[in-house]
Order: C-alpha cells, then sequence, then structure tokens
C-alpha cells in the first residue's frame, strides 16, 4: 500500500513496529559488542600467554 493511501493509524503502527525493530537492533549491537570485547581479551591473554 502506498504511503499517501495509509490511515494515521496505519502509520502510527507502521512507526511504533519500526521503533520497536531499532530498539532490537540496538540491542543486538550492544550484546554483539561485548562478545566481541569478551573474545578480543581472551585472545589477548591466549597470545601473551605464549611469550610468558
Amino acid at each position: 500500500m502506498r504511503e499517501r493511501e495509509k490511515t494515521k493509524e496505519q502509520l502510527l503502527a507502521e512507526l511504533t513496529e519500526l521503533r520497536q525493530r531499532v530498539a532490537h537492533l540496538e540491542s543486538v549491537k550492544a550484546d554483539l559488542l561485548q562478545a566481541e570485547e569478551r573474545l578480543s581479551n581472551v585472545y589477548r591473554s591466549l597470545f601473551c600467554s605464549q611469550f610468558e
């Protein structure tokens, strides 16, 4: 359906859905960044322990 044919209620529902998707993606991004940091710490720990 074209944007101009949508009702105000349909547009608001779509906006709500998109906001929820953005919030979810931001949460997933934060989780991935934390996992990346943990993996980096493990890698550094393993790599540095080889030279001690």
